[in-house]
């Protein structure tokens, strides 16, 4: 063989295995591009499902907001209990046994400051027919924080206290924490 065949062949294996290296890429190319979309549609389906969940979990609380409220609240709650909700405070007043909570999206005391304010532009006569969150003689015995975390019992806190202040009628929005009070 002479220099010119060794280098013909030479050639032509440079050019098959660039045009296999060229051809590898395509498909490499094609398939990552694959992948990419059907990662895209797994977000997208994951997506979905934890919508549809989020407005499940979110009509669930609205239908028994007790029953959220006993799950995340750091006392234990009996599952008999009454509420009554103050929207104008923004207050859910709970009396559950012999304790009464309140629970607000504002500490006790701002609640305090908000009805003192309202007792001093109210007359004599929407004084005595008003119903108020608590009595004078009331006072904050315990404070609870409830806020979102990364723990799954708090991961859809501000959603699922949205659901539960719409239950009661308060329009608290999306809340990142509440407030639990314990009165005595």
């Amino acid at each position: 063989m002479n220099a010119i065949t060794l280098n013909i062949w030479g050639l032509l294996i440079f050019a098959v295995l660039t045009l296999t290296a060229a051809v590898i890429y395509h498909f490499l190319a094609r398939q990552a591009r694959a992948v990419e979309r059907m990662e895209e549609a797994v977000e997208d389906m994951r997506s979905m499902a934890l919508k549809t969940l989020r407005a499940e979990r979110g009509a669930a609380i609205q239908k028994d907001p007790k029953a959220w409220l006993r799950e995340i609240a750091p006392v234990p709650l009996p599952e008999e209990m009454q509420v009554e909700a103050f929207p104008e405070f923004g207050v859910v007043r709970l009396v559950a046994g012999e304790g009464v909570y309140l629970l607000s999206e504002r500490p006790f005391r701002e609640v305090q400051k908000s009805v003192a304010a309202w007792q001093q532009q109210a007359s004599a006569l929407e004084q005595m027919e008003a119903r108020l969150p608590f009595t004078s003689k009331e006072k904050a015995r315990a404070t609870w924080v409830l806020r979102v975390d990364e723990s799954l019992k708090f991961l859809y806190f501000d959603e699922d206290a949205e659901a539960a202040g719409k239950a009661w009628g308060l329009s608290w929005g999306a809340p990142s924490k509440l407030y639990l009070t314990a009165l005595g």
